[in-house]
C-alpha cells in the first residue's frame, strides 16, 4: 500500500484528511438580469392580461397543465417587450432574467410545446381575449377613445407555404413573395392599440377598411369615433360605404376628377388668406376648404354600389412649403434631364 504522503500537490504540501466542517464560510451569489422587466411586469399586471385570458380559456389540469395559458401570455408578451425570441429560446431566457422570481413560474415549464399549446388556444379565442383586454386598458388608464389612427402593414415569407391559406401573393412592394397583411387600430392620443387583425395577404387595403372599422365600433361598443387612415381609406367607394354606415373619417384624397377640380378652383389669395407660419416666418401651410359631392363617375363597374347614395364631403385643400420645394426641385430635374 503506497504512502499517502509520496502524493503531493503542486505546491509540494501533503495531502490533507478532508474535513466536512469548513474552516471558512462561503457566500453563493447568483445574478439575473431584469433589466426593463422590472418596469413591464407592473403594466401587464394593470392591463390584467393573465386573469383576462384565464378567465376565457380553460385550464386542463388533467391533461398535466401545469402553467395557464395567462400565464404563458403574460411571460410571451414580457419576452416581446424586454427581448424578443423564437420559442425555442423563451426558457434559456427566463432562466436568466429572474422570471422565476418575478412572476413565480419555473423557466424549465416554459418549453417550446407548452407555449405551442398557449398559442393554439390563444388563436382559438383571439377576439373575445381582444375585446376584454380592449376594455381593461380603456377602464385601467382612464382612456376616452374619439379618434382612431388605422393602418396595415406586411409580413413577406420566403418559401411555397401552399397548405397556408392565409399567405398569399398580394399587393406592395413585393409582388413576387407571398405575404400576410396586419391591420392595427390605436388611440390617437396615447397610440395604445384597441384592436389588432391578421389578414390574407391577397386582400388590398381598401377592400378591409369599412368592415374593420364597423368591427372596432362594435368592438369598443362606441358609435362615435373619428377614424384617420391614409389612402386607403379615402377610395370613393369607401367614402360612399363609410357614410353610408355613418362613420366619420379623414383621410387623404384619392387621385380622381372630382377633387382635381376642387384644387383647381381655388386662387392664390384664397390661400394667402390662411396661413399657418415657419419658424422663419415664411408660409409653412396654407389652407382652405371646398365642399364635394362624393359619387360614382362609372356606375357600370361598381354594381354592388348603385344602391348607396351620393353625400357631400368636406374636403380641406392645403398647400405645403416642403411639398412645393420637393415638386420644383423634380421639375428642375426632369427639364435638365430631357
Amino acid at each position: 500500500m503506497a504512502n499517502k504522503s509520496h502524493y503531493r500537490r503542486q505546491d509540494r504540501s501533503p495531502l490533507r484528511t478532508f474535513n466536512p466542517q469548513p474552516s471558512k464560510m462561503f457566500k453563493f451569489k447568483q445574478e439575473k438580469i431584469l433589466g426593463s422587466l422590472y418596469l413591464i411586469k407592473p403594466l401587464l399586471e394593470r392591463m390584467n392580461i393573465k386573469s383576462t385570458i384565464d378567465s376565457i380559456i380553460p385550464e386542463r389540469k388533467e391533461n398535466g397543465q401545469i402553467l395557464t395559458t395567462g400565464e404563458v401570455a403574460e411571460i410571451l408578451v414580457a419576452n416581446r417587450l424586454h427581448h424578443p425570441l423564437p420559442m425555442k429560446d423563451i426558457k434559456l431566457w427566463a432562466e436568466v432574467c429572474g422570471i422565476k422570481e418575478l412572476f413565480d413560474v419555473e423557466p424549465h415549464n416554459l418549453n417550446d410545446d407548452r407555449i405551442a399549446r398557449g398559442l393554439d388556444d390563444l388563436a382559438q379565442y383571439f377576439e373575445e381575449i381582444e375585446t376584454k383586454l380592449s376594455i381593461n386598458v380603456i377602464r385601467e388608464f382612464n382612456l376616452n377613445p374619439e379618434e382612431i389612427l388605422w393602418d396595415t402593414t406586411s409580413i413577406y415569407f420566403e418559401g411555397d407555404y401552399d397548405e397556408a391559406e392565409i399567405v398569399q401573393f398580394g399587393y406592395g412592394d413585393k409582388p413576387d413573395l407571398k405575404q400576410i397583411k396586419l391591420a392595427l387600430n390605436v388611440e390617437k392620443d396615447s397610440g395604445i392599440p384597441l384592436r389588432g387583425s391578421v389578414i390574407k395577404g391577397n386582400l388590398n387595403d381598401p377592400s378591409i377598411v369599412v368592415e374593420n372599422m364597423k368591427k372596432l365600433r362594435n368592438h369598443l361598443n362606441k358609435q362615435d369615433l373619428l377614424f384617420t387612415g391614409d389612402n386607403a381609406v379615402g377610395t370613393i367607394p369607401n367614402c360612399l360605404l363609410l357614410d353610408k354606415n355613418h362613420i366619420r373619417f379623414i383621410a387623404p384624397s384619392p387621385a380622381s376628377s372630382l377633387f382635381e377640380e376642387a384644387i383647381r378652383s381655388v386662387t392664390d389669395e384664397e390661400l394667402d388668406g390662411c396661413i399657418f407660419p415657419d419658424k422663419d416666418g415664411t408660409p409653412k401651410f396654407k389652407v382652405t376648404e371646398r365642399g364635394v359631392y362624393i359619387h360614382l363617375q362609372d356606375k357600370e363597374k361598381q354594381e354592388e354600389l348603385k344602391t348607396v347614395p351620393a353625400f357631400w364631403a368636406r374636403c380641406l385643400i392645403v398647400w405645403s412649403k416642403s411639398r412645393a420645394k420637393l415638386d420644383r426641385e423634380k421639375r428642375e430635374k426632369y427639364m435638365s434631364d430631357h
